[in-house]
């Protein structure tokens, strides 16, 4: 009976022993390990370092693109209300000119213009 409670404490003590591995690492191959992870490492940071930088240039090429686009909502806008006065403009020349003598005269206006840019300055 003594001898199988021997047996049993020697079995539940090696259970709780943590399990050996197959073959114990010199020195030297955990050198070479740790200098290859080393090596790993070092080529992840400048990867992550060329990423970071690649990233911030994308950011600024929005920012630009976006600013680029607001300035230009804002050019075409302003064109458009140009645009819109010199319509109106033209549009109160026109009909004061076929109040003053009749649709002759705005039609001699408009065919003796040598273009658009003519027919502008004369009614302005």
């Amino acid at each position: 009976m003594r001898l199988l409670l021997v047996v049993a404490l020697v079995v539940a003590g090696a259970a709780l022993l943590p399990p050996r591995t197959a073959h114990a690492e010199t020195s030297s191959d955990v050198s070479r390990q740790i200098t290859a992870l080393l090596g790993r490492l070092h080529e992840l940071q400048a990867r992550a370092a060329l990423l970071a930088r690649t990233y911030q240039e994308a950011v600024a090429a929005v920012g630009d693109s976006v600013s680029g686009n607001a300035e230009a909502a804002v050019a075409l806008d302003q064109s458009a209300q140009r645009t819109r006065t010199a319509r109106a403009r033209l549009s109160g020349r026109l009909r004061g000119l076929y109040m003053s003598g009749g649709p002759l005269v705005a039609y001699t206006t408009l065919l003796s213009s040598a273009s658009i840019a003519d027919l502008a300055d004369r009614m302005l």
